[in-house]
């Protein structure tokens, strides 16, 4: 009985990590088409402003402030964020 569970439990965690890879590989091979498309509207540096745009969103929403806050920051400019960052960030 524990091993059926265990089983079906591993099933879906490769069902997952399948349904996920699917996906980084729709997105990876979307990015030609997308930026095809995106030439003709916008200028070259419009599309890259974009696109980091949206990578800055999703790396913030994966790693939350507090990933942030423990990670070893150096540089005077980066010191200081970190810094500003603790003074406004709720206990």
């Amino acid at each position: 009985m524990m091993k059926e569970a265990l089983r079906a439990h591993s099933y879906r965690h490769v069902f997952v990590a399948d349904m996920l890879l699917v996906f980084v590989a729709f997105i990876w091979g979307a990015g030609i088409p997308i930026t095809a498309l995106l030439s003709r509207e916008i200028t070259p540096l419009w599309a890259v402003a974009l696109r980091m745009l949206f990578a800055s969103f999703f790396l913030i929403v994966m790693f939350p402030r507090k990933y942030f806050l423990q990670a070893n920051v150096t540089g005077p400019y980066l010191r200081s964020l970190r810094q500003s960052l603790q003074v406004h960030s709720s206990p």
